[in-house]
């Protein structure tokens, strides 16, 4: 009897923990208990992929200018860059003057109505455009006295797919793009429009200059002027139309110019027709227009009115990195004045000063280098081991400059 309970327990627990298990397993797949799984880690944000290209890819003038340095490849991407909107930033000298400590390749200079950039001392520097249209990508500034874009110095420097010019028309002094002392040069598809003195300006030993399917176009004096050049300068299938005139090449022994498979305007045409001083294949040329064939140059030349003339400081604007076209020289004996016509190579004369002290001037035909300082606030003093020349600034009623320089027995008016 006491067998039969103890059996009889002993089944009791058995269905007891038979029932626990049972209950344990329920909801579970094939009754197995399953352990649960930690929530899942939120996923870090995709960082995008960097540019496989080669180009650094900016968007703004500052990310430009910082992104300048040799053998760069920069990229803008499509709009429009007003690069005086980032000079507003540096209000005095002691901004800029800071700013440049910091900088090696690009450099803040002052005008005389503005500051604009200068890019120094660059080898293989190239700046595209993010698109294949020109007008998607354009730079342009403010001041009339300043250059788009200065190149000093550098070798290797391709600019393409990009519009540039001055934001205000009028009379100007700055170019759009300018260099000094610069080789191997390379310009495909630029727009390059006025108020700039000339499209393309170059200095001093510059050469080797390649311009392909570009515009240059309304700027106020005429193409480019080349001084000094030192190597090739081509333009091919370019379009050169709307000028103030066919701009400036100082012929010499080492460079040529040649025009391959261009379309010359008006103005561009009466200039550049009938001259021998560079080679022409397959280019487009309208009928000269020979009542004008020298250009209408009065059009461009501000008041001459030397009673009127109003001698100021050379406080008031920045002499440095200056072009001047010489428009009378008087006898100051008989006061007999003869205006230049430009029309021969012996009647015009051209005045660069440089910057770090060095000028040249072109003058009866004869071209001299010179060195130049302050003689005071109203006096410059250019000097080499023929002349000492003297030049003093005025303004005219309409406030434009003027240079009035001593050569020899002859007084030299300059605009």
């Amino acid at each position: 009897m006491n067998m039969k309970r103890n059996l009889r327990g002993v089944l009791a627990a058995a269905l007891v923990l038979l029932l626990i298990l049972a209950l344990a397993g329920c909801g579970v797949k094939g009754g197995d208990v399953q352990p649960s799984s930690p929530a899942p880690a939120p996923s870090a944000p995709e960082t995008p992929p960097a540019p496989t290209d080669g180009y650094t890819h900016v968007s703004t003038v500052e990310e430009l200018v910082e992104a300048i340095r040799p053998q760069a490849k920069i990229m803008i991407e499509p709009g429009r860059y007003n690069l005086t909107d980032f000079l507003s930033e540096f209000p005095n000298v002691r901004d800029w003057d800071a700013w440049n400590e910091e900088h090696e390749y690009v450099q803040i200079q002052d005008t005389f109505d503005g500051l604009e950039l200068f890019i120094r001392n660059v080898r293989e520097l190239t700046i595209e455009g993010g698109s294949d249209d020109p007008a998607e990508t354009e730079i342009v500034i403010e001041p009339r006295y300043a250059a788009v874009l200065n190149f000093s110095g550098c070798t290797g420097i391709e600019l393409g797919c990009l519009t540039m010019g001055h934001t205000d028309t009028g009379d100007c002094s700055g170019d759009v793009l300018y260099f000094d002392n610069t080789k191997s040069i390379y310009l495909h598809s630029l727009d390059l429009y006025g108020c700039g003195v000339y499209g393309i300006g170059c200095n001093d030993f510059c050469g080797n200059m390649y311009v392909t399917n570009s515009t240059i176009r309304d700027c106020e004096y005429g193409l480019f002027d080349i001084f000094n050049g030192e190597g090739d300068f081509e333009f091919t299938a370019c379009t050169l139309s709307g000028n103030g005139g066919g701009g400036v090449f100082e012929i010499n022994e080492v460079s040529q110019l040649s025009f391959i498979a261009c379309s010359f305007g008006q103005e561009e045409s009466n200039y550049w027709y009938f001259d021998e001083s560079a080679s022409f294949e397959d280019c487009d040329f309208m009928e000269p227009d020979y009542e004008n064939f020298y250009g209408d140059y009065d059009e461009y030349v501000p008041v001459f009115d030397p009673e009127a003339m109003e001698e100021i400081s050379f406080k008031e604007f920045a002499i440095e990195n200056t072009w001047w076209n010489g428009y009378a020289v008087v006898d100051p004996q008989s006061g007999d004045t003869h205006y230049f016509s430009g029309s021969t190579a012996d009647d015009y004369a051209v005045l660069n000063i440089e910057l770090e002290g060095k000028a040249s001037l072109t003058y009866k035909d004869e071209a001299e280098d010179f060195s130049w300082y302050y003689i005071d606030r109203n006096s410059v003093c250019l000097e080499n081991a023929e002349h000492n020349l003297y030049i003093s600034p005025y303004k005219n009623t309409d406030s434009d400059l003027w240079l009035l320089m001593q050569y020899d027995d002859d007084l030299i008016w300059f605009y």
